[in-house]
């Protein structure tokens, strides 16, 4: 599960808390979606380039990537508690599942 930190038109910044991940809005059967294009355990410079290889705008790409320092693990330090937002969301999912899949199991079981 990845937490969204910066915004700027159709595109945006999240992290899972392993890396950076650049997002495009999209829309499908009309509903809006963030799609995840690229992901960044490096350098801010390597995000600059993914943005403009993306086809992300100049000017959006400089408001996303201001005030970030110069490496993800920089910014990781910076940011703990998005970190622990995220593996958090993970630990919900992973629960959600292991419950779905339990009552599917239990079902076929029935079934049988």
């Amino acid at each position: 599960m990845s937490v969204v930190f910066a915004v700027s038109g159709d595109w945006a910044l999240a992290s899972d808390g392993y890396q950076w991940i650049v997002q495009r809005r999209a829309h499908w059967k009309g509903k809006v979606q963030w799609r995840s294009l690229s992901f960044v355990h490096s350098t801010k410079t390597v995000l600059a380039r993914c943005l403009r290889e993306k086809g992300c705008p100049l000017t959006d790409a400089e408001r996303l990537l201001a005030g970030l320092p110069g490496t993800f693990d920089l910014w990781q330090e910076a940011h703990p508690r998005l970190l622990e937002a995220s593996l958090n969301a993970k630990s919900t999912r992973a629960v959600q599942c292991a419950v779905e899949c339990a009552a599917i199991n239990a079902d076929e079981k029935a079934t049988r």
